[in-house]
This record gives C-alpha cells, structure tokens and sequence, in this order.
C-alpha cells in the first residue's frame, strides 16, 4: 500500500510540465481566491459602495470567518476541489484498465481500494491547506496592502484547530462519496453529475424537504420525519455549511442525542465526517468488488 501511495503522489506532485493533479486544482484554487478577493477589490476600486457594506469585508473578523465564507457553505470550493480532483485522477485508472494491470489477486485489490480512500484524505488536506493560504495571500494583497482591510483578531487555537479538522473530516467524506460514482458510472458525465450532488447540499436540502412536506401532501411520510431530518443534519455538507460562520461556534450546541445529551460543534463535525467516511468507504471498495476492477 505505501509503494502504491508512494507512486499516486509522485504523479499528483511531480513538476515537469506541472501535469500533476496538484499544480492543475492548486491553479484552479488561486483562480478562485483571486476571483472571490478580487471582486471586492473591485468594488472598492470603483466606488460602487461603502466598504462596511461588502459582504466579504463584512467577515473579517477572524481567519476562520473569513476562510469559512470563502471556502465553506452550501457551495463549497473546498469540497469542489477535493472531490473533483480525486474524480480526474482515479477514473482513469478503471475506465482504460490501469487497474487491471496493476494488481491481480483479491489483496491486491483490497490494498488498491484502501490506498484509494488514504489518498482521498491526503489530497483533501493538501486542497485545505492550499486554499487557507491562497485565500489569506490574495487578501493581504488585494485588500489590506491597499485599502488596510485586515482580519480584526486571532482565533481561539483550539477552537481553530478543531475547526481545520472538522472541514478535513467532512471534506474527506464527501471525495470518498464522489470516489464511489466512478466505481458504479465509469463514464465521466454521470460520475460528474453524481460527484456534484454531494457538494452542492442536495441531499440534506431534499430529506429536510421530505421531512417538512410529511405534514403536507407526504403525510405518509410522518412517521419517518425526525429520522430524515437528523440524516440531514448528519451529513458532511451540513458540517461545511455549519462551518462557513467559522471556528466561534466549535463549543457551542450543534445537537442532542439521546443517552448522551448536548454534542458540541467540533464533535459533530468530526463524527459527521468519520460517519461517512466509513460509510463511503465500505460502499466504495463493495461496489468496487462487485463491478470487477
């Protein structure tokens, strides 16, 4: 597993004519930090408004606000990132029979599978921690050198720290979802389309449809609301929504659960996360098995 890990990160790193993964989505990552900042700056180079009515001016209050606005939310770049890159570099590898040539024997292909879900994890951090630093760059230039709009204070450490790995979590999960539509599609436009639904909140936004419509015309769904609604809660792209008001909520109440009471923000962020990323990735290396690499 670690020769194959070694190898998949050589490709996505390597530097000649920088045609790995890394440089192309960390490319994609400085485009979209200069667009976001640099729209500001635009606003405020044509005197379109005030500045204390700009949005994003408005959550500068610590790094994580701001990162959060940015990053985060019902549309997260972060998760567009991480999920779409993992799509490019692993479709490939099935659809024009890399895999077959690779590894022959059961464990070998269980070891491809989970060396797979590893790598998921490591490139959604390398896209975290390239977008943090992007978008905090592009801020210094486009905004505090000129206009002197910096962020006002530091975050609580702890606070922060379980923020960064309650978007990880999350982030993760949702590329190890996207991961499993190139195991069942194989084909590029279905595998995107699917990789897209988990990004933009659709599957929580519809069980708390669900769930509302049940006093409705879904009467019949009644009994089952309070279950699709905490499903809606648990899922990764709730926790990135959740987490786009940055790390200030962490020790707050994100919900309840019975035997255990009040579950704070940054536990339910990182359970929500682990939750699925063990749900992905048993439905992932299954469905990988059953189609056959």
């Amino acid at each position: 597993m670690l020769n194959l890990l070694r190898s998949d990160l050589y490709r996505m790193t390597r530097i000649r004519g920088l045609r790995g993964e890394l440089w192309q989505y960390a490319s994609v990552l400085l485009f979209i930090s200069c667009l976001e900042v640099g729209l500001t700056w635009f606003i405020l180079q044509s005197g379109m408004g005030p500045a204390e009515n700009v949005n994003l001016i408005k959550e500068l209050a610590t790094p994580s606000s701001f990162l959060g606005s940015t990053m985060l939310g019902s549309f997260s770049v972060l998760a567009l990132a991480a999920s779409f890159g993992m799509v490019e570099y692993t479709l490939p590898d099935l659809s024009e029979g890399y895999v077959k040539s690779l590894v022959s024997s059961p464990r070998g292909r269980a070891l491809y599978l989970g060396e797979k879900i590893l790598l998921a994890g490591i490139w959604s951090a390398l896209m975290l921690a390239l977008g943090c630093i992007f978008h905090l760059v592009i801020l210094k230039v486009f905004l505090t050198m000129p206009y002197g709009f910096a962020i006002q204070g530091p975050d609580n450490p702890l606070a922060f720290a379980l923020w960064l790995l309650g978007a990880w979590l999350a982030t993760w999960a949702i590329t190890v979802i996207a991961m499993i539509a190139v195991a069942i599609f194989r084909k590029k436009l279905p595998v995107h389309i699917f990789a897209f639904a988990p990004i933009s909140g659709l599957f929580p936004l519809t069980l708390s449809a669900l769930a509302f419509s049940s006093g409705g015309m879904l009467s019949f769904l009644q009994p089952i609301a309070p279950a699709l609604t905490s499903i809606a809660t648990w899922m990764p792209s709730s926790v990135l929504q959740a987490f786009s008001n940055g790390a200030n909520t962490m020790f707050d109440t994100a919900t309840t659960l019975p035997l255990i009471g009040a579950v704070p923000g940054w536990a339910w962020g990182a359970v929500t996360g682990v939750i699925w990323i063990l749900i992905g990735s048993a439905a992932y290396i299954a469905i990988s098995k059953r189609r056959d690499l």
